[in-house]
């Protein structure tokens, strides 16, 4: 199934065209990160999917729902965290939480539970007393994502979440992902090869406002190298996700189309391999810079 759908979406600043011609869609339950430069369109698409935009013309919808027509109902569908965050300077970060569980509906007992699920789940749970006038960059990206997640929306859009987090912060978001990724459909842009490597199950390369890739489309973007710590072995039968190879200290999967990257890792671990590193056997870096090099 469908949850996010773009056709034909054009948007232009006078002479600046940001989107020119973008059409994909995002199927249910996957994890798809937007790759590109600053200046790539990234959060232009972000923002005329959750409708602070209005493109020049094309259709955008969410579960079916038109992002154009009727946003108030596609929204309701939606968590998004969109460039950098600012809030009231004079309310805690407890009164900003509680304000957005208002905008969900959400009851009074249920505003309060819901404020302490997603502040203890992003990291932001001690500082929820003080002002957010005093919060630093990295405070400010998890209260955002914390309101992005109130009400538990089955679709997050999020746009460059790890900006202004230390390597600390990075990690635990990209595992907070991850582990999102088994429930939510997420759609999340970033400037980082390894991010983007590491969190999507498909990854779109834009550059000046045009689709240049998807690996959806890419053969060998299906090749998945997962290296072990120590010495290959009792490795055990992998053929339901693909056709496989062993090297000294890695293991090569030509993965089947409907195999996430996530089931193939949950079976190693449950059968005792340590699992080092995980990555694309092409090179995103190669193709993402000759996309960029290439456009400019």
């Amino acid at each position: 199934m469908s949850r996010i759908r773009f056709e034909n979406v054009y948007k232009s600043f006078s002479d600046v065209k940001a989107l020119s011609d973008v059409t994909f869609e995002v199927s249910e339950g996957s994890s798809t990160g937007i790759l590109g430069p600053n200046g790539s369109g990234k959060t232009t698409l972000m923002k005329i999917l959750t409708g602070l935009l209005r493109p020049d013309s094309g259709r955008v919808s969410v579960n079916d729902i038109s992002v154009l027509i009727n946003p108030k109902e596609a929204m309701k569908h939606v968590g998004s965290l969109i460039e950098q965050p600012e809030f009231y300077t004079y309310l805690s970060g407890y009164e900003t939480l509680e304000f957005a569980c208002r905008i969900r509906d959400l009851g009074k007992e249920e505003t309060k539970n819901e404020i302490t699920r997603v502040s203890k789940l992003t990291g932001c749970f001690d500082y929820l007393q003080r002002r957010t006038g005093g919060y630093s960059r990295g405070m400010k990206q998890r209260l955002g994502l914390s309101i992005a997640l109130a009400g538990d929306p089955e679709i997050l859009v999020l746009d460059e979440p790890t900006f202004g987090l230390d390597p600390k912060g990075m990690k635990e978001l990209g595992d907070l992902i991850l582990d999102m990724r088994k429930t939510k459909t997420i759609l999340f842009s970033t400037h980082l090869l390894n991010e983007a490597r590491s969190l999507c199950d498909r990854i779109i390369i834009m550059e000046n406002g045009h689709m240049k890739y998807d690996s959806k489309d890419d053969p060998s973007a299906k090749i998945l190298r997962i290296k072990i710590f120590g010495r290959i072995n009792n490795i055990p039968e992998l053929s339901s996700f693909g056709s496989y190879s062993l090297t000294e200290d890695s293991i090569l999967i030509n993965k089947k189309e409907e195999i996430d990257n996530y089931e193939i890792i949950d079976m190693l671990v449950s059968n005792g391999i340590k699992i080092d590193m995980v990555e694309d056997f092409d090179t995103l870096s190669a193709k993402y810079l000759a996309v960029v090099e290439k456009g400019s």
